[in-house]
């Protein structure tokens, strides 16, 4: 069959199909082919975001790469990838107050960005699932740059949790005397030994208001990240310390960009502590 005899079948011009012809075999455009290569470093983003960056953490990361273009740009190449991220999970609450306890003031007065390292701190409790049983993670956040650094998992929610995190802080960052450190109510930050273990380091104690998890966002927001970038549910002890420790001392301090700076958080304190 000739060509006209297809057009006229189709209802179609000759100029129209040749034309369409020529659409096809001509090579793509300098836009399009701008998008093809900036979908695969989209790509690249997502997975060292671990499938958890949205399209400012993307832009940020594609930044580091010296690769810059709009975040409306990013979104609509993220949709046509199909790349999508997790809704984090809602806030429950895991310490409880002992009213027998003394209460120290809201001396952090939710002033999360500190001016230099080690000058405030915060701490909380979340819970894990492991098997048939729970685990509790204890972290401390450095407000300076956002770094966790201290962490520990237990069995139990009592104050040895939370001292033996605190000693890990200390021990790794030595901060002088006078560093607050912020947590809720909960019993075990307000135990005689806790409070012990900070006045022999020379921290000032202070704590949220009564009802009040907005006093403690930043360690809150950790606390929702990690469970919708990690998950919560663990087949037993081991897995649940591996893959937690892995994700707080690999990808959260040293990899994953914060929203704050840009950047990771131990990056960001390598580049502004030594200019």
């Amino acid at each position: 069959m000739t060509v006209r005899a297809r057009c006229e079948a189709l209802g179609v011009s000759e100029q129209g199909f040749y034309a369409f012809c020529a659409r096809r075999e001509a090579p793509p455009s300098a836009r399009a082919a701008e998008d093809a290569t900036l979908a695969d470093a989209i790509a690249v983003a997502h997975e060292v975001g671990r499938q958890n960056y949205g399209t400012p953490r993307i832009k940020s990361e594609l930044a580091t790469k010296g690769i810059h273009t709009s975040r409306r740009r990013i979104s609509r190449l993220r949709t046509s990838l199909g790349l999508r991220v997790r809704a984090p999970k809602a806030f429950v609450l895991t310490t409880n107050a002992d009213p027998t306890l003394t209460v120290s003031p809201n001396l952090l007065n939710r002033e999360f960005v500190a001016a230099a390292p080690n000058t405030a701190w915060v701490s909380d409790i979340t819970y894990l699932t492991a098997g048939d049983h729970w685990l509790y993670l204890c972290t401390i956040i450095d407000c300076y740059s956002g770094m966790i650094v201290g962490r520990q998992l237990s069995r139990a929610i009592d104050a040895q949790l939370v001292r033996d995190a605190l000693t890990m802080a200390v021990r790794t960052r030595q901060p002088p005397p006078g560093c607050l450190f912020h947590s809720d109510r909960g019993s075990q930050y307000a135990s005689a030994v806790f409070r012990k273990d900070l006045a022999a380091h020379g921290f000032n104690q202070s704590m949220s208001r009564r009802g009040n998890c907005w006093d403690n966002a930043v360690a809150e927001s950790s606390f929702a990240r990690l469970k919708t970038e990690l998950g919560d549910t663990f087949e037993d002890d081991y897995q649940a310390r591996t893959a937690t420790y892995e994700y707080i001392d690999v990808f959260y301090n040293m990899i994953r960009i914060h929203s704050r700076h840009s950047m990771p958080p131990r990056k960001f304190e390598l580049a502004h502590l030594h200019n």
